[in-house]
């Protein structure tokens, strides 16, 4: 098994966040996260000298499935993998960063 870039638990305030961004997606559809998407997805340097990757990220962002998209960020906003770690019996590699922020933090 490989396990790579994902959280062993997720934080109230994470959990919220996703909670909040499905809301917004399901009253508004994908458009409303395109640029936010667009923004923790490429760099401010290639977002301005790659105005046509921006425009083909944005098409396909939109392109989603809002019930698709909100299945899988409420199943990772429900992720208790640290807690089930000790009953993995088969070979694993966990690959993650020290910190993925996501979600803008106040």
């Amino acid at each position: 098994i490989a396990v790579c870039n994902s959280r062993t638990a997720v934080p109230p305030d994470y959990a919220m966040a996703i909670a909040a961004r499905n809301k917004l997606i399901r009253a508004q559809g994908m458009a409303a996260i395109v640029r936010p998407m667009v923004e923790v997805s490429l760099s401010a340097a290639t977002i301005a000298a790659r105005p046509d990757l921006v425009e083909r990220l944005g098409n396909m962002i939109r392109a989603v499935s809002v019930e698709g998209f909100c299945n899988c960020a409420e199943a990772v906003g429900n992720n208790r993998l640290g807690e089930r770690l000790a009953a993995i019996r088969v070979p694993s590699l966990f690959v993650a960063a020290e910190a993925a922020v996501r979600f803008a933090r106040e």
